[in-house]
């Protein structure tokens, strides 16, 4: 026997994969609705470069994500987490990278 948020789970899930129509969700990655709004693109090639294209990395895994403006929450925590680990690592070996600088010219 199911309890209420089990139902409401399931139901949800249903419709967040367009259960039973023409055109179900049958991966997170495949995209089922069409998409007519187009995003401002001449950001892109200026952003890219202007990061020495470190951008591109989180441009292709957020796009990746985004299938269909729509998330499920366990991949974007993963994607998130595995962000902050990047971040971190790179944040301690620019800060030692510094502290090298310094200490050398003193």
């Amino acid at each position: 026997m199911l309890n209420h948020h089990s139902d409401y789970t399931l139901v949800y899930a249903r419709y967040e994969t367009h259960y039973g129509e023409e055109q179900s969700r049958l991966s997170r990655e495949i995209s089922i609705i069409a998409n007519e709004g187009q995003e401002i693109q001449w950001t892109k090639p200026l952003i890219s470069v202007l990061s020495l294209r470190a951008a591109d990395q989180y441009t292709d895994r957020l796009e990746a994500l985004f299938v269909d403006e729509f998330v499920y929450g366990h991949a974007w925590d993963a994607f998130m987490t595995s962000c902050m680990k990047g971040w971190k690592q790179s944040s301690f070996s620019s800060a030692a990278l510094l502290l090298c600088v310094l200490f050398q010219h003193r």
